[in-house]
């Protein structure tokens, strides 16, 4: 668990160290819509242009945590060493909806915590050989793309 922590720890520091850096480097230096990250064992695929969404890698387990049906990925972070996900997105249809869709998926796992407060949704548990936690909550990040909820979705390996 404290390397599941670990890894979640380094995908959203590099997530929001992107975003940071983007409002703080100004007109001088554009940061493209799109691209990849790389240091070491990790990789960060990104993109901020709301037509193309970020593919999933090939290692990704998708039987495992699908991606939402029609979600947007704007970042998808992978550990290689370690074989973990990092996956935010957004979608169109309310937290509800997507809150459910995960709730009945994972219903047969074994579940850690989870969380369920109408315009927030969060789950925690253990399925296959993945610790996995999704978020699911209300976002007005991309409301102008119509997107008013963020998913999040963290795989990491069971030691």
């Amino acid at each position: 668990m404290k390397k599941y922590i670990s890894v979640v720890s380094v995908a959203l520091i590099v997530s929001l160290a992107f975003i940071s850096l983007s409002g703080c480097m100004g007109a001088a230096t554009p940061i493209p819509e799109e691209g990849t990250i790389e240091q070491g064992d990790l990789t960060v695929d990104y993109s901020s242009d709301a037509q193309k969404s970020v593919e999933l890698p090939a290692g990704y387990p998708k039987d495992l945590m699908p991606v939402f049906e029609n979600a947007f990925v704007t970042v998808v972070s992978t550990l290689g060493s370690e074989n973990s996900f990092m996956v935010s997105a957004f979608c169109k249809e309310p937290v509800q909806e997507v809150g459910a869709f995960y709730k009945d998926f994972l219903k047969d796992t074994e579940i850690i915590m989870s969380m369920d407060e109408g315009n927030e949704f969060s789950i925690v548990g253990n399925k296959g050989n993945y610790a996995y936690q999704v978020v699911v909550m209300e976002s007005s990040e991309m409301e102008a793309d119509g997107y008013s909820t963020a998913l999040i979705i963290n795989l990491t390996p069971n030691q």
